[in-house]
């Protein structure tokens, strides 16, 4: 088989055009494929067989003797050796394989492949002229890019959308297996271009943008600072003195019988409310005196200093605070006065109420009043097969309000029993190990790490408690 393969290989390494083919389809044959077709086919060869001459011997000069003439070299015919055949011949001739490949006629493919090849590109010439024909009836200008406006591509694809828009019920694809491959049956570049132009239409004028705008033969001999109609209709209405502004809006004073009105201007009648007391000189002013290095116009300021100067006409301090207190404690003791209650806590259940809703009334102003609900009706007035009423009742304020208080039951007593033949590991006495649930912390740790010292400690002597020092008392 190997033999086979060898000769195979070699075959068609012959047929071959190029070596990198014959690598990647891994023609060559390999170690063993060699070795076998030379132990069956090979043996050794002579020079003869390879030159196709007899070799002749030369004699070299080293080869002659040291003592005797110097002759010419002499070639000597080598006598053949005589071939010992292990094998038998090999038969690699065929007279009737030879004489049938004198008188074979071969096909030749490549001349028949080329005649097909002309041929069909004759038809197709014929069928791109009949084309090109029939379109320049249809589209006279065409356009290969996608952007323009005539673009021979869009243009077929309209045609071929109108034709198989006739038939209805159906979908087109190129692919049954990819949706992508779908014939869209709308044109939404062209949808686009038409919104937008409809958009457009809506505030664009047919004579386009100009300004000034000319203005009509009507309106040649207005002038040009003529008020509005609206504003000729305001100005026709009747005057109102202040309508767009108002008088402010301010509390109402009412003064008691006898009671005088605020007056910002104090008692003495120098100083004004909210300002500082006016000044006082040693004299009156004297204008001689101005610009003098010595003299001043009035002299010197005199000091006087007010008690009452910073005291203000509103409370604070403590009385404020104490008149604060007086007016919520009377409040407080108003509403007192108008509690009719026993309590005033919010119970529900006997149970007092936080902020918050409890979570029972959560549904209470959802199921509040009569049942308007078909469904809801129904179930209210649900009856057994035996006519009784079954009303709705609330929820308990708890699973454990109701029933009898009992100690509970110690589930221990429900467990399966301990069976020490049961357990896999044994005690040193051969007894059932039960299984070890309490495991000490120090366990798996090394020695360092749970190391305690447990060193005793002496209690101290009667001479080591009571040395002298008074703290400690005094030795008996």
């Amino acid at each position: 088989e190997e033999c086979f393969e060898a000769l195979h290989r070699l075959g068609e390494i012959r047929h071959s055009n190029r070596i990198s083919e014959a690598n990647v389809l891994q023609m060559f044959p390999t170690a063993a494929m060699i070795t076998s077709i030379e132990s069956k086919y090979g043996e050794s060869i002579s020079m003869e067989d390879i030159l196709g001459v007899k070799p002749k011997k030369k004699i070299r000069s080293w080869e002659r003797k040291a003592e005797g003439p110097v002759v010419e070299e002499v070639v000597v015919e080598e006598k053949k050796k005589e071939i010992v055949r292990l094998k038998g011949p090999t038969d690699d001739k065929n007279p009737e394989f030879e004489k049938y490949l004198k008188t074979r006629k071969s096909k030749d493919f490549l001349a028949e492949q080329d005649e097909l090849l002309k041929k069909a590109q004759e038809e197709a010439d014929i069928a791109r002229e009949r084309r090109i024909a029939e379109d320049a009836k249809e589209d006279p200008d065409r356009y290969m890019y996608s952007t323009q406006k005539l673009a021979y591509t869009e243009i077929k694809k309209a045609q071929l959308r109108d034709r198989l828009s006739k038939e209805k019920n159906c979908t087109f694809t190129y692919s049954q297996d990819y949706t992508s491959q779908t014939v869209s049956m709308v044109d939404a570049e062209r949808l686009k271009h038409v919104l937008e132009e409809e958009n457009r239409k809506k505030w664009k004028t047919e004579r386009g943008f100009k300004y000034p705008a000319p203005r009509k033969a009507s309106e040649w001999n207005v002038h040009p600072d003529k008020p509005s109609q609206s504003r000729i209709d305001i100005l026709s209405e009747e005057w109102v003195e202040n309508e767009l502004h108002p008088e402010n809006v301010k509390r109402e004073v009412k003064l008691k019988p006898g009671q005088p009105d605020f007056d910002t201007v104090p008692s003495n009648g120098k100083m004004i409310f909210g300002g500082f007391e006016a000044p006082r000189y040693t004299r009156e002013y004297e204008s001689q005196n101005i610009g003098s290095s010595t003299t001043l116009p009035r002299g010197h300021a005199i000091d006087v200093k007010n008690p009452s100067f910073f005291n203000s006409v509103h409370l604070n301090g403590e009385e404020q605070a104490a008149e604060e207190e007086a007016l919520k404690k009377k409040a407080e003791e108003e509403w007192r006065s108008k509690i009719v209650v026993d309590s005033l806590d919010f119970l529900v259940g006997g149970f007092v109420q936080k902020d918050v809703p409890d979570q029972l009334d959560r549904v209470s102003d959802i199921l509040a009043g009569p049942a308007m609900k078909t469904s809801l009706k129904i179930v209210r007035n649900a009856r057994l097969p035996s006519g009784k009423k079954v009303p709705l009742r609330p929820p308990p304020y708890s699973i454990f309000s109701s029933g009898k208080f009992e100690d509970p039951k110690d589930f221990t007593e429900d467990l399966r029993p301990n069976d020490p033949t049961t357990y896999l590991s044994k005690t040193a006495t051969g007894e059932g190990n039960d299984f070890y649930r309490y495991i000490h912390h120090h366990t798996g740790k090394p020695k360092s790490q749970t190391f305690v010292a447990k060193k005793e400690i002496k209690p101290l002597t009667e001479g080591e408690r009571f040395s002298g020092d008074p703290r400690w008392g005094t030795s008996s």
